[in-house]
Protein backbone atom coordinates (compact mmCIF):
# COMPACT_ATOMS: atom_id res chain seq x y z
CA UNK A 1 0.00 0.00 0.00
CA UNK A 2 1.53 3.35 -0.99
CA UNK A 3 2.08 5.64 1.98
CA UNK A 4 2.61 9.33 2.55
CA UNK A 5 5.73 9.33 4.71
CA UNK A 6 6.60 12.54 6.53
CA UNK A 7 10.26 12.91 7.41
CA UNK A 8 11.61 15.52 9.81
CA UNK A 9 15.28 16.34 9.21
CA UNK A 10 17.90 19.06 9.48
CA UNK A 11 18.12 22.21 7.37
CA UNK A 12 21.72 23.01 8.27
CA UNK A 13 24.52 23.19 5.70
CA UNK A 14 26.79 21.81 8.43
CA UNK A 15 24.89 18.51 8.68
CA UNK A 16 27.41 15.67 8.87
CA UNK A 17 28.00 13.56 5.77
CA UNK A 18 26.91 10.45 7.69
CA UNK A 19 23.46 11.94 8.27
CA UNK A 20 23.33 13.25 4.70
CA UNK A 21 24.04 9.77 3.34
CA UNK A 22 21.26 8.28 5.42
CA UNK A 23 18.90 11.03 4.28
CA UNK A 24 19.61 10.34 0.60
CA UNK A 25 19.18 6.62 1.23
CA UNK A 26 15.83 7.09 2.94
CA UNK A 27 14.60 9.33 0.12
CA UNK A 28 15.62 6.69 -2.42
CA UNK A 29 13.93 3.88 -0.47
CA UNK A 30 10.70 5.86 -0.18
CA UNK A 31 10.69 6.32 -3.96
CA UNK A 32 11.60 2.71 -4.75
CA UNK A 33 8.76 1.40 -2.58
CA UNK A 34 6.22 3.64 -4.30
CA UNK A 35 5.60 5.96 -1.35
CA UNK A 36 5.39 9.76 -1.32
CA UNK A 37 7.93 11.80 0.65
CA UNK A 38 6.53 14.71 2.65
CA UNK A 39 8.87 17.11 4.45
CA UNK A 40 9.61 20.72 5.29
CA UNK A 41 10.71 21.67 1.79
CA UNK A 42 14.34 22.64 2.24
CA UNK A 43 17.11 22.07 -0.29
CA UNK A 44 19.91 22.16 2.29
CA UNK A 45 21.02 19.69 4.96
CA UNK A 46 19.10 16.54 5.77
CA UNK A 47 15.95 17.77 4.07
CA UNK A 48 17.86 18.51 0.90
CA UNK A 49 19.45 15.05 0.98
CA UNK A 50 16.03 13.41 1.39
CA UNK A 51 14.53 15.39 -1.45
CA UNK A 52 17.48 14.79 -3.76
CA UNK A 53 17.45 11.04 -3.06
CA UNK A 54 13.72 10.67 -3.61
CA UNK A 55 13.59 12.86 -6.71
CA UNK A 56 16.61 11.16 -8.31
CA UNK A 57 14.91 7.78 -7.85
CA UNK A 58 11.73 8.99 -9.55
CA UNK A 59 9.70 9.46 -6.38
CA UNK A 60 7.06 12.03 -5.54
CA UNK A 61 8.13 14.86 -3.22
CA UNK A 62 5.61 17.05 -1.38
CA UNK A 63 7.06 20.02 0.49
CA UNK A 64 5.32 21.99 3.23
CA UNK A 65 7.36 25.13 3.81
CA UNK A 66 6.76 28.24 5.89
CA UNK A 67 6.35 31.42 3.87
CA UNK A 68 9.33 33.07 5.59
CA UNK A 69 11.70 30.57 3.96
CA UNK A 70 10.33 30.94 0.44
CA UNK A 71 11.74 34.45 0.07
CA UNK A 72 15.19 33.16 1.08
CA UNK A 73 15.32 30.78 -1.89
CA UNK A 74 16.04 27.73 0.26
CA UNK A 75 13.05 25.71 -0.94
CA UNK A 76 13.48 22.50 -2.93
CA UNK A 77 12.62 23.69 -6.44
CA UNK A 78 12.05 20.20 -7.89
CA UNK A 79 9.11 19.41 -5.57
CA UNK A 80 6.06 17.83 -7.19
CA UNK A 81 3.88 19.88 -4.84
CA UNK A 82 4.79 22.90 -2.75
CA UNK A 83 2.46 23.88 0.10
CA UNK A 84 3.19 27.24 1.72
CA UNK A 85 2.17 27.63 5.36
CA UNK A 86 1.64 31.00 7.03
CA UNK A 87 1.43 32.33 10.55
CA UNK A 88 3.68 33.88 13.16
CA UNK A 89 4.97 30.49 14.30
CA UNK A 90 5.42 26.95 12.95
CA UNK A 91 2.07 25.64 14.19
CA UNK A 92 0.29 25.65 10.84
CA UNK A 93 3.24 24.03 9.09
CA UNK A 94 3.42 21.22 11.63
CA UNK A 95 -0.33 20.67 11.38
CA UNK A 96 -0.24 20.49 7.59
CA UNK A 97 2.66 18.03 7.68
CA UNK A 98 0.83 15.75 10.12
CA UNK A 99 -2.51 15.93 8.32
CA UNK A 100 -0.99 14.91 5.00
CA UNK A 101 0.96 11.88 6.19
CA UNK A 102 0.39 8.30 7.30
CA UNK A 103 3.55 7.97 9.41
CA UNK A 104 6.46 10.09 10.62
CA UNK A 105 10.20 9.37 10.53
CA UNK A 106 12.47 11.64 12.57
CA UNK A 107 16.01 11.93 11.24
CA UNK A 108 18.83 13.63 13.18
CA UNK A 109 18.28 17.38 13.29
CA UNK A 110 18.53 20.55 15.33
CA UNK A 111 16.03 22.60 17.31
CA UNK A 112 13.39 22.67 14.55
CA UNK A 113 13.53 18.90 14.10
CA UNK A 114 13.43 18.35 17.85
CA UNK A 115 10.38 20.62 18.11
CA UNK A 116 8.62 18.61 15.40
CA UNK A 117 9.60 15.34 17.04
CA UNK A 118 8.33 16.33 20.49
CA UNK A 119 5.12 17.65 18.96
CA UNK A 120 4.55 14.30 17.22
CA UNK A 121 5.32 12.42 20.42
CA UNK A 122 2.90 14.63 22.38
CA UNK A 123 0.12 13.85 19.91
CA UNK A 124 0.93 10.15 20.30
CA UNK A 125 0.99 10.34 24.11
CA UNK A 126 -2.32 12.22 24.26
CA UNK A 127 -4.08 10.27 21.53
CA UNK A 128 -5.00 13.40 19.57
CA UNK A 129 -6.80 13.19 16.23
CA UNK A 130 -3.63 14.12 14.33
CA UNK A 131 -1.47 11.46 15.98
CA UNK A 132 0.61 9.35 13.59
CA UNK A 133 2.95 6.39 14.06
CA UNK A 134 6.31 8.02 14.76
CA UNK A 135 9.79 6.49 14.67
CA UNK A 136 13.14 7.98 15.61
CA UNK A 137 15.92 7.08 13.21
CA UNK A 138 18.57 6.85 15.89
CA UNK A 139 21.62 7.00 13.63
CA UNK A 140 24.84 6.61 15.65
CA UNK A 141 22.82 6.94 18.88
CA UNK A 142 21.77 10.51 18.08
CA UNK A 143 18.48 10.16 19.96
CA UNK A 144 19.79 8.21 22.96
CA UNK A 145 19.43 11.28 25.18
CA UNK A 146 15.88 11.91 23.95
CA UNK A 147 14.87 8.35 24.79
CA UNK A 148 16.58 8.64 28.18
CA UNK A 149 14.61 11.82 28.89
CA UNK A 150 11.34 10.04 28.07
CA UNK A 151 12.33 7.14 30.32
CA UNK A 152 13.13 9.55 33.17
CA UNK A 153 9.78 11.30 32.70
CA UNK A 154 7.95 7.98 32.89
CA UNK A 155 9.95 6.88 35.94
CA UNK A 156 9.01 10.13 37.68
CA UNK A 157 5.32 9.60 36.91
CA UNK A 158 5.16 12.45 34.39
CA UNK A 159 3.95 10.42 31.41
CA UNK A 160 1.15 7.89 31.40
CA UNK A 161 2.90 5.67 28.87
CA UNK A 162 6.43 4.22 28.70
CA UNK A 163 8.66 5.51 25.89
CA UNK A 164 8.06 2.45 23.70
CA UNK A 165 4.32 3.20 23.69
CA UNK A 166 4.92 6.78 22.55
CA UNK A 167 7.66 6.49 19.94
CA UNK A 168 9.55 3.68 18.24
CA UNK A 169 13.32 3.82 17.71
CA UNK A 170 15.56 2.07 15.19
CA UNK A 171 19.17 2.46 14.12
CA UNK A 172 18.88 2.92 10.36
CA UNK A 173 16.57 4.27 7.69
CA UNK A 174 15.55 0.96 6.13
CA UNK A 175 14.36 -0.33 9.49
CA UNK A 176 12.49 2.95 10.04
CA UNK A 177 10.62 2.62 6.76
CA UNK A 178 9.93 -1.07 7.39
CA UNK A 179 8.39 -0.15 10.74
CA UNK A 180 6.23 2.60 9.23
CA UNK A 181 4.79 0.18 6.69
CA UNK A 182 3.98 -2.40 9.37
CA UNK A 183 2.59 0.18 11.80
CA UNK A 184 0.21 1.67 9.25
CA UNK A 185 -0.89 -1.78 8.07
CA UNK A 186 -1.59 -2.69 11.70
CA UNK A 187 -3.71 0.42 12.14
CA UNK A 188 -1.72 2.94 14.09
CA UNK A 189 1.69 1.93 15.43
CA UNK A 190 2.75 2.63 18.99
CA UNK A 191 0.08 5.13 19.97
CA UNK A 192 -2.39 2.75 21.59
CA UNK A 193 -5.34 3.98 23.62
CA UNK A 194 -5.88 7.63 24.30
CA UNK A 195 -4.43 8.99 27.51
CA UNK A 196 -6.98 11.27 29.11
CA UNK A 197 -6.30 14.01 31.63
CA UNK A 198 -9.29 15.14 33.70
CA UNK A 199 -9.74 18.31 35.70
CA UNK A 200 -11.99 17.57 38.64
CA UNK A 201 -14.79 19.91 39.60
CA UNK A 202 -14.77 21.96 36.40
CA UNK A 203 -18.25 22.37 34.95
CA UNK A 204 -19.86 20.52 37.86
Amino acid sequence: MPLNVCVYASASSRTSERFMQEGRRLGRLIAERGHTLINGGGKIGGMGALNDGCHAAGGRVVCVIHEMFVVDGVEFSEADEMVVAGGDDLGERKRLLAERCDAIVVMPGGVGTLDEAWDAMALSQLGMANKRPVVLCNVDGYYDATLAQLQRAHAEGLTSKPPAAIVHSVGDVEAALDWCEKAVAAGGGVSGDRATARSRGIGA
